[in-house]
């Protein structure tokens, strides 16, 4: 369990407990007031949500506003669609201001555990580098490794149990834009998160 944002948000985290000084815990204070900001804001999206939309949907809806993550509803399927770059850094690493989103998210999972989570990485169509092709094997590994390395965070940092997940890849193969252009090949490299939420009883 992730005590520290806790006992920062109590006043109970003394200067002396961080080696380094004061910039550790100025970040950590940071994150903090981000994260109980977007509490608020999640507490407000689960009593505002519009006809038609579940609690869940209009959640994972507040968490991502203001980003370039999509989040749509088809039935009882909440899809977001998360460019690569959003999630990942120049090393394939997950991004710090990601992984914030994705703590929520992890919340969000847990108050519905009924939902099971697939995940697919899509890529551009590209040649891979020397470096990617022996990291990665193909254009399908690539997708497979964002999607996995996402499942991962979530399962092992988060505590989301693994079964819940299906991860996949689609490679190149399904495009939503054209690969000709740095704009195209951008949109291309997504991840798509799919919740499947069964129907509840009235």
């Amino acid at each position: 369990m992730r005590w520290w944002p806790l006992l920062l948000a109590m006043g109970c985290a003394p200067r002396h407990a961080y080696p380094g000084g004061g910039d550790l815990e100025d970040q950590l204070e940071r994150e903090v007031v981000a994260l109980q900001q977007k509490t608020r804001m999640l507490e407000t999206a689960l009593e505002t949500c519009g006809e038609g939309e579940t609690k869940m949907y209009a959640a994972i809806h507040q968490i991502f506003a203001g980003s370039e993550v999509i989040v749509d509803k088809h039935g009882r399927y909440t899809i977001i669609t998360l460019p690569a770059d959003y999630a990942f850094g120049s090393e394939m690493t997950l991004r710090s201001e990601a992984r914030m989103a994705f703590d929520l998210l992890a919340l969000v999972l847990k108050e519905n555990p009924d939902v099971d989570v697939s995940i697919t990485g899509h890529t551009e169509t590209r040649m891979l580098n020397a470096a990617e092709l022996e990291r990665f094997g193909d254009l399908w590994g690539l997708g497979f490794f964002m999607a996995s390395s996402l499942r991962n965070v979530l399962v092992e940092e988060f505590s989301i149990p693994a079964r819940r997940f299906v991860v996949g890849s689609a490679g190149g193969g399904r495009p939503v834009s054209d690969n000709d252009t740095e704009h195209g090949q951008r949109a291309n490299r997504r991840l798509v998160v799919t919740l499947d939420e069964p129907a509840r009883a009235p």
